[in-house]
């Protein structure tokens, strides 16, 4: 399908936008020591698997349908891994943000360092052992068409249907428990006239807020690649062409949106981003 200009502005844009923010992202946490916490490594993570994404996803495409020849079945199966990673690992950090706002006491003895480093490993490991040997095993040897036509129904199911369901239910449940806890949490400062429960509050605030963001960022943007799939696959409706570039250009779109969730919203990395560019604009 070839390039048209305004999709690669908009897509020379976003893949920019995502290659800065998750950059600085990932420096800052990397750089500063108190951002070392059980919950900024699933940040690190995420934006590891976007920047990823960002790099590998409409540059490539770019050159190839540019300037070079290129195996575009290779390069999808490339890019839709780390499409596939970052989904996992966005389930991951939602599974974190949902045991620690739902069942709190039970958080410091359920996450423990080798817990949170194991959830980080399976979202990057599960998806390269269930994704990428079958995918290369159809491309480079090949298999019949209904044999691929069922993987792809599965990878479809697998992640990108299931993710979003529980992604919505998990983020659901996240509202629920977190406004009960405002609510209860002001009726008591209320009543004591005293500040101290209402900075706690506020912090489990943020915390809930942020992933309520980036959960609704994704399913936002994601939206119309599950459609996608499922018309394609399950063959129930025709995708046009402008489709397809506005289904490309929403998915550069969620890598591109997810830093500014962090740089606006989590307190502890919109402190450093404040700094970092305050001792530039000194300097």
């Amino acid at each position: 399908m070839p390039m048209i200009p305004i999709y690669a502005t908009i897509g020379w844009l976003l893949t920019t936008t995502a290659i800065i923010g998750n950059g600085l992202v990932i420096y800052l946490i990397v750089i500063t020591k108190h951002l070392h916490t059980s919950t900024n490594w699933f940040v690190l993570s995420l934006a590891a698997a976007d920047f990823s994404f960002a790099i590998c996803y409409f540059p490539v495409a770019y050159f190839c349908d540019t300037a070079f020849v290129c195996d575009s079945a290779l390069r999808g199966i490339v890019t839709w891994q780390f499409a596939t990673i970052s989904i996992a690992n966005l389930c991951a950090m939602a599974a974190d943000r949902y045991i620690a706002i739902v069942v709190p006491f039970k958080y410091v003895r359920l996450m423990t360092t080798g817990c949170v480093w194991g959830l980080i490993g399976s979202a990057w490991g599960l998806p390269l052992l269930l994704f990428l040997p079958p995918n290369l095993y159809m491309h480079f040897i090949g298999t019949s068409p209904n044999i691929q036509l069922l993987f792809h129904v599965i990878y479809a199911v697998l992640f990108e249907i299931l993710p979003c369901v529980f992604l919505l239910c998990a983020t659901g449940r996240i509202l629920v428990i977190s406004r009960r806890h405002y609510r209860q949490t002001a009726v008591v400062s209320a009543q004591l006239r005293f500040n101290q429960p209402n900075l706690r509050e506020n912090r489990g605030q943020f915390s809930a807020t942020v992933i309520i963001v980036v959960v609704g960022l994704f399913i936002l943007f994601y939206m119309m690649d599950v459609v996608g799939s499922i018309c394609f696959y399950f063959d129930v409706c025709e995708l046009t062409v402008e489709f397809h570039y506005v289904r490309k250009l929403l998915v550069i779109a969620n890598s591109a949106a997810n830093p500014f969730p962090y740089a606006f919203i989590k307190r502890d990395i919109k402190r450093e981003f404040k700094k970092m560019f305050k001792f530039r604009i000194e300097r």
